[in-house]
């Protein structure tokens, strides 16, 4: 068969243009350079031209072709005929900005009849020495001949970019050609490397070249290299997006090279077909090291294929991108057929590399496809996203960052498929995926599924699949739903090796779990579902963690099935919390830590344990009892920490007693109450405080130099808080109460109140705004909002009366607990003032819900509890006519506690003195708004108050008392105030500061007032 059938039989498969149309044959000797280029100027075609275009000669044997260089200022290929090809041979064309001198030159010489060279333009003459317009000739031992056919090659068209080829609707033959550039289009056209073309008399070694900054391949085109051709692309900016057909198609032992030598950016993509297409030997290299980024994509098709007989697609690039759209076709795709030395592969190298198929058909979307001995080798920063991350058989091999360097993030499962009509191979392949660093992580499952018929379990075995978690990488092992239908199945299946080096597995099955066949763990954290072990787990150094249950396959003598194992290597912990662990055999030489809290799933170690010298039981103990942590003897031993006494009893069940408070207190080197703390905590039932109690033990435990410091500090949380807060929220609450109180009552001032209110004669109704902010030294600070309503009248102009309803809440903040506090408050006021002289009385009565958020040793506890407090004032004065009222009296405050968590109730008195001043006056204008601004002070004194010493109860503990501190006995409260009346409405602002030793308490109030 010629190389010429060759030829069309590879354009049908790869869909390009129709095949070559044979050219009238050329002159057949050299033409002699004198060592120049052969210039063109902007050379354009067009339909008129009576065939293709064709810059070669017809015997190779006698030419050196690859010598020949030929310039052009533009070269512009648009609409030759579709039967009709451009064909370039071993020519080097360049196309670029000519200088002046550079037109209409010398381009050759011709011959006399005695074989000497003749100075000739080659412009003007024809064979015959007539003169020709425009046409460019050549001169050989015949004479001068026409090139090619081409017209108006020595022009100047300024409407030309310069150094820029276009070809339009061509079909474009390379043999032994290079074209450099700084811009190449190629539209709706075919780019095809052949070698020899025996029928035109051509030969070359095959190998063609496109050099230009950018390159462009688009619309209807495609780039086919084949019959052992090699095509060399280098570019900064390479871009082949086609719509039809494959954008990069090589065959038959071809070579393409695309930006291998060039840094820049690299795009291939094909709505309709492949984006590279690598067959039979093929090799494809795209990208360098340096190169900025490669974008390969497939609307319908495989993004990357590489198929038969040791196919190779090198990909490389600092980011790299592969994606398809295809329901079945992988964004990578590797197979051979047959198990050769040579195996089909690719290999992606890259900064960061990113694998697309967005396909949501559970059976379908793949992003890396390895089948029938084919081999993918993937090595950066990569990420997979697809329905099947990996889709593997027939022996065939992934390797994703087996350098070990790299982040991986895989979303999508790994599905071994069989499929009969197509391969019939057994499922079976090697998959080896590394996941490093907290960034990486796989979320999926490992599966086996089957097209077209279920082959049963002879081909649906799998041994060769591993997984590694590393340097806190994280696998979230989705749930599986096996379904099967007449045509197609799909089930879990286990995952052969984990190797876990301080890796985490989050369980989302909570009833089925996984199934791993073998793991090797250091470090590693499993939570959620179950986790089966087929075959053995060996923990060989630090904390491993098991939040689910772990079980392993139990031995089945009639299946021949050994049970499996799990070894603990001395020096190594298995934390196994609440959960149940059963093995048929249990090698421990380490540390087993289990958690048991009376009444609440507790660990377990069910098996056949071996116990090494070294074994030991670590209990986190929430609560004392008796635990039935084994099923049968063992000798391991028992540590509970140093809160608890432990031991075995006759039924190997393990007892757990707390220690006395002193012996408790001695042995970890803490105080009496912190130990009476935690003594009591062992022994309470409340869920939330055996969380704490655990957290406490950990704490205890730890070794940790800081650990008495931190003990004593968070079991003081579980006291009663020892600040004032009680005394210093019911004050700012009453205080405000009464404020606006003695403002509805004499002009005269009421200590606790900013005044500022002009006293009314009419009846009433009022309301008022505030926000308070108050501070104790450096132990709390609080903020409170409140709201009151309420109504008032004026009897003989002598009595008033009055009363109202007060809304509260307050955020305070102290040693670690937020306490919340939501009051109302309800008062009744009044008062006598016959003349200048008065007296006057307010009542309250507040109700308030406290609720403690505490954080203690990282567990959040919360405490609730009602707080009732009692108030009254009483207070006599007079009003000078120079605008000063001087006013004294008593404050009485009763504030009972109720009891909460380990508190007994607690009930607390004060009772205060109160004396001070008031200047008032009235601010004299023309205006319809009457203003009167207010100045006050005043000094109390705490005759009675009550520490509030709290009582401190822990079951099965003696009680203590927690002394808390209490605010200043002497203190001082000052005020400013202005008040505007306009047509019997009243609006005042207000702001008051209440003083103790190392206490301020600042409020803003609003209010309004009308008459009804």
């Amino acid at each position: 068969m010629s190389n010429t059938k060759h030829l069309a039989d590879l354009l049908k498969v790869c869909s390009i243009l129709p095949a070559l149309a044979i050219m009238p044959a050329m002159a057949s000797n050299d033409p002699n350079l004198s060592g120049n280029a052969f210039v063109l100027g902007d050379v354009v075609t067009n339909e008129t031209i009576w065939g293709g275009v064709r810059i070669a000669s017809e015997d190779q044997t006698v030419l050196a072709w690859p010598e020949y260089k030929m310039v052009a200022r533009s070269f512009d290929l648009t609409g030759i005929k579709d039967s009709e090809q451009v064909y370039f041979g071993p020519i080097d064309l360049t196309v670029r900005e000519l200088a002046d001198d550079e037109e209409f030159a010398w381009n050759s010489q011709r011959y006399d009849e005695s074989g000497n060279p003749i100075d000739f333009d080659l412009a003007k003459y024809n064979k015959d020495g007539s003169e020709r317009d425009e046409q460019v000739v050549w001169n050989n031992a015949n004479g001068v001949e026409q090139l090619g056919a081409m017209d108006r090659f020595l022009t100047r068209d300024d409407s030309k970019e310069a150094g820029k080829v276009t070809v339009t609707g061509s079909d474009v033959i390379m043999a032994g050609s290079k074209i450099t550039a700084k811009e190449i289009v190629f539209n709706d056209s075919s780019l095809n490397i052949i070698k020899d073309l025996p029928e035109l008399g051509i030969t070359s070694d095959g190998v063609a070249e496109i050099v230009a900054d950018e390159l462009d391949v688009k619309g209807n085109s495609q780039i086919v290299v084949a019959l052992g051709t090699q095509l060399d692309i280098q570019g900064s900016d390479i871009e082949i997006d086609v719509e039809s057909g494959h954008a990069v198609c090589v065959e038959q032992q071809s070579v393409i090279n695309i930006g291998t030598e060039t840094a820049g950016e690299i795009e291939i993509s094909a709505i309709d077909g492949m984006g590279v297409r690598a067959k039979n030997g093929a090799i494809v290299s795209v990208g360098n090291e340096n190169t900025k980024s490669v974008d390969i994509a497939s609307g319908s098709s495989y993004g990357v294929l590489a198929l038969a007989q040791g196919a190779k697609v090198d990909i490389k690039g600092k980011n790299i991108k592969i994606a398809t759209n295809a329901d079945e076709a992988g964004a990578i795709h590797a197979g051979n057929n047959n198990p050769a030395d040579d195996v089909a592969t690719v290999n992606i190298t890259g900064e960061n590399i990113v694998i697309d198929a967005p396909t949501k058909d559970v059976y379908q979307g793949i992003g890396v496809a390895a089948m029938s001995w084919g081999i993918v080798n993937i090595e950066g920063n990569t990420t997979i996203r697809a329905q099947n991350a990996i889709l593997a058989r027939g022996d065939a091999q992934v390797n994703i960052n087996k350098s070990g360097e790299n982040t991986v993030k895989m979303l999508g499962d790994i599905n071994f498929n069989y499929r009969e009509e197509k391969s019939g191979s057994p499922v079976n392949a090697t998959i080896d995926v590394n996941l490093v660093g907290e960034e990486s992580f796989w979320k999926g499952n490992t599966v086996v599924s089957w097209d077209d018929v279920n082959p049963g379990d002879g081909k649906l075995e799998v041994s060769n699949a591993k997984i590694a978690l590393k340097d806190g990488a994280v696998w979230n092992a989705t749930k599986i739903t096996d379904r099967e239908t007449a045509t197609k199945g799909l089930r879990q299946i286990a995952l052969n090796d984990l190797v876990i080096d301080g890796g985490t597995v989050n369980i989302q099955d909570t009833e089925r779990g996984i199934m791993v066949d073998r793991i090797v763990a250091n470090d590693a954290t499993f939570g959620g579902g179950m986790l089966n072990v087929n075959e053995s787990i060996v923990i060989e150094s630090g904390v491993t963690t098991f939040s689910g249950n772990v079980m392993g396959l139990a031995a089945d003598t009639e299946k021949d099935i050994a049970g499996a194992t799990l070894t603990l290597a001395n020096g190594a912990t298995m934390d196994i919390g609440t959960s149940t662990v059963k093995f048929d055999t249990m090698n421990i030489d380490g540390t087993v830590v289990a958690s048991v809290t009376n009444g609440r799933p507790y660990g377990h170690l069910y098996g056949d344990i071996v116990a090494g010298e070294d074994a030991l039981l670590k209990l986190n103990v929430g609560s004392v009892g008796t635990y039935k942590i084994f099923d049968d003897e063992t000798d391991m031993k028992l540590d509970a920490g140093l809160a608890y006494n432990v031991k075995y009893n006759d039924e190997y069940a393990v007892v757990v007693e707390t220690k006395a408070v002193e012996d408790l207190a001695k042995d970890a080197g803490i105080s009496t109450q912190a130990a009476g703390a935690i003594a009591g905590l062992t022994m309470t039932q409340d869920p939330a405080l055996q969380k704490v109690s655990l957290a406490l033990q950990q704490v205890l435990n730890s070794g940790d130099d800081a650990m008495v410091a931190i003990v004593e500090r968070e079991t003081k949380k579980l006291n009663p808080t020892d600040k004032p807060v009680a005394q210093a929220a019911a004050s700012s609450v009453q205080n405000q109460v009464l404020s606006l109180a003695a403002g509805r009552m004499a002009g005269g001032i009421s200590v606790g109140r900013a005044g500022g209110d002009e006293r009314s004669q009419e009846n009433g109704f009022w309301a008022q705004g505030m926000f308070n902010k108050s501070k104790f030294a450096d132990e709390f600070h609080g903020y409170t909002r409140g709201i009151a309503l309420g109504v008032d009248t004026t009897i003989d102009k002598t009595w008033t009366v009055g009363g109202g309803l007060a809304f509260n809440n307050s955020d305070v903040h102290a040693d670690g607990v937020d306490t919340d506090i939501d009051s109302k408050t309800l008062f009744l006021y009044g008062q006598y003032k016959p003349s200048e002289w008065f007296v006057n009385a307010t009542a309250t009565y507040s109700m308030s819900e406290y609720t403690e958020n505490k954080t203690i040793a990282g567990v959040v506890y919360n405490d609730e509890y009602d707080v009732d407090s009692y108030g009254a004032q009483i207070m006599g004065g007079y009003d000078f006519a120079t605008g000063i009222t001087t006013e004294a009296g008593l404050r009485y405050l009763h504030i009972a506690q109720e009891a909460h968590s380990f508190a007994k109730e607690l009930d607390t008195d004060f009772l205060t003195g109160v004396a001070g001043l008031k200047y008032a006056f009235a601010i004299e204008n023309d205006w319809a708004i009457q203003l009167r601004p207010e100045l006050r002070a005043a000094m109390t004194y705490d005759f009675i108050s009550d520490e509030a010493t709290a009582t401190v109860v822990m079951p099965g503990v003696t009680s203590y008392k927690v002394d808390a501190e209490r605010l200043s006995r002497l203190g001082g409260e000052f005020g400013i105030g202005l008040t505007a009346l306009y047509k019997g409405v009243e609006v005042s602002l207000m702001y008051d500061l209440d003083l103790h030793r190392d206490y301020t308490s600042q409020t803003g109030m609003i209010k309004f007032r009308g008459r009804f």
